[in-house]
């Protein structure tokens, strides 16, 4: 978590609670070409699992789609790619 921005994260946490992401309906079933968000949510002793269809349900879920895609983007990438030899050979060994 230290590589994501506190103000994303902090946008992320602040929209989850005012959702109530614990709370809120589920979605029908998807269309056979919809895509499909999973998501787990934890915090502290509640967990919820939650798959979001796209075609978003609502702008509150749309929105909380945005904020993980962004809070996401901040975590460093590794790949075989933006790995040196040296980083890479470290990590198979991990």
């Amino acid at each position: 978590m230290e590589q994501i921005a506190s103000a994303d994260w902090s946008a992320l946490l602040d929209h989850s609670n005012a959702i109530d992401v614990f709370e809120c309906l589920n979605q029908g079933p998807p269309g056979p070409a919809d895509c499909i968000f999973h998501l787990a949510v934890t915090v502290g002793n509640r967990s919820r699992k939650l798959a979001i269809v796209d075609p978003l349900w609502t702008p509150e879920l749309a929105r909380l789609i945005v904020l993980i895609q962004r809070v996401m983007c901040d975590r460093q990438l590794l790949s075989p790619d933006t790995l040196n030899n040296v980083e890479f050979a470290a990590l198979a060994a991990a």
